[in-house]
């Protein structure tokens, strides 16, 4: 692609504000296909699975293998698949209904998920991996999603994922112009775990080698622009060559 025109110039806050617009026009809806990740993106994104155009189908969410969380042996909260294609949803509702009494989760959103458009050809076969993954494999899976999103024929891509697809991004996918200029913010998401839910935008431009051009932190302006009634719950948006928002979890 030949985007990755980065911030325009004006405000940091009207920058923010046009990021978040961008979530409202996502062409593809993504998430990694572990359960908590794909349950947050089936809450979460309802509102642009159902915003396609009058007359159209709604929007599917697509879980791809590659967005998985890594399986580390050092790290004992790490995530195990351990179902495939159609289970998957199944098992995501079955816990999100055993916890509906300590949300604010009814049964007809329950039953809305029940029929949300899933695409799974990704996940029919075992996904995830069976023992500890190095860093070199680590490394490569990582970089097979970014050419996904690359070659992907939609230009704005909306991803869930987790904490350490941030900081394998930030590692080793920002450019050095980037990394320089905006320093604590890649401090602040590279010294520790990231939030829950944190709203990460960047450009990235695919004709250089570390793509990542711009970013920044949109999670005070989500509540700002959603106290305006300008805009929904949305967890994270990947735009090819232009733009990307990711939640971590």
């Amino acid at each position: 692609g030949e985007g990755g025109g980065g911030r325009e110039g004006g405000s940091e806050e009207d920058d923010h504000i046009n990021a978040l617009s961008m979530l409202l026009r996502a062409q593809a809806l993504w998430t990694s296909p572990l359960a908590r990740s794909a349950q947050t993106a089936l809450i979460a994104l309802q509102p642009l699975m159902a915003s396609a155009e009058e007359g159209t189908a709604m929007r599917p969410l697509e879980l791809k293998r590659h967005a998985r969380e890594r399986r580390e042996l050092t790290n004992l909260t790490t995530s195990v698949g351990n179902s495939l294609g159609e289970h998957i949803r199944t098992r995501c509702l079955q816990k999100l209904r055993d916890i509906k009494g300590e949300t604010k989760l009814d049964e007809a959103t329950l039953d809305r998920l029940e029929t949300a458009p899933l695409c799974m050809s990704e996940v029919e076969a075992q996904w995830w991996s069976t023992n500890p993954e190095s860093d070199r494999d680590y490394q490569a899976r990582i970089s097979e999603l970014l050419s996904q999103i690359q070659f992907a024929s939609s230009d704005s891509i909306v991803l869930v994922a987790h904490n350490d697809l941030f900081q394998e991004l930030l590692s080793r996918h920002i450019h050095p112009d980037a990394r320089g200029r905006l320093q604590d913010t890649v401090q602040q998401l590279s010294s520790g775990p990231v939030p829950h839910c944190t709203l990460l935008w960047c450009c990235l431009d695919f004709r250089r080698a570390r793509p990542i051009t711009d970013l920044a932190i949109l999670n005070d302006s989500l509540h700002e622009v959603a106290h305006q009634r300008c805009f929904r719950s949305s967890l994270g948006d990947f735009q090819r060559d232009a733009n990307f928002v990711s939640a971590a979890l």
